[in-house]
């Protein structure tokens, strides 16, 4: 059979067809969402049958108590440590000394209220730890503004972006 020359076909291939991408992006984000949401309630469950297996053990509830007492000193510790990493990059000196001082401040808060909270913890009863058991979340109120302020005076001293504007008009220039 011989090819006519005259016709045009056209592939499927070839079409640009947009809604079936933008439909294959939109599912994709929806499985994504529903597949989170799924996850996290299975974790959940795990979670609650451990905890339910566990509470008959001895000494387990004064564990789990000791565990969630440290948990927030030990995520500010975390913390310190990422944004000590991130100092010893940073370009310019000043921003660097300031960001170290709100550091080495944080630091000292976060040891201070980990110690009084391991005393409190382990049965010290002294007037003056009761005033800090009654106050001991302005202490993680304190912790959480010297991370951004350690990490906002680090922030300080990075060099501006490029707007994707101007960018793009340099690209197209050169």
């Amino acid at each position: 059979m011989p090819v006519r020359k005259d016709v045009v076909t056209l592939p499927i291939e070839t079409m640009d067809n947009n809604s079936t991408k933008y439909l294959g992006v939109l599912m994709l984000i929806l499985g994504c969402f529903i597949g989170g949401v799924i996850l996290l309630v299975i974790i959940f469950f795990i979670f609650k049958l451990t905890s339910a297996a566990l509470i008959n053990l001895p000494g387990f509830e004064g564990f789990y108590r000791y565990v969630i007492s440290i948990a927030p000193y030990l995520i500010f510790l975390a913390a310190y440590q990422y944004i000590r990493r991130k100092i010893v990059t940073s370009p310019h000196k000043t921003t660097r000394t300031i960001s170290i001082l709100f550091l080495i401040a944080g630091i000292l808060v976060c040891f201070a209220s980990f110690t009084l909270v391991n005393l409190t913890f382990f049965g010290l009863q002294k007037e003056w730890l009761l005033t800090f058991n009654d106050n001991s979340q302005y202490f993680l109120i304190l912790q959480l503004v010297l991370v951004f302020l350690s990490a906002g005076s680090l922030a300080l001293g990075d060099p501006e972006e490029e707007d994707w504007l101007e960018k793009r008009k340099r690209e197209k220039g050169n």
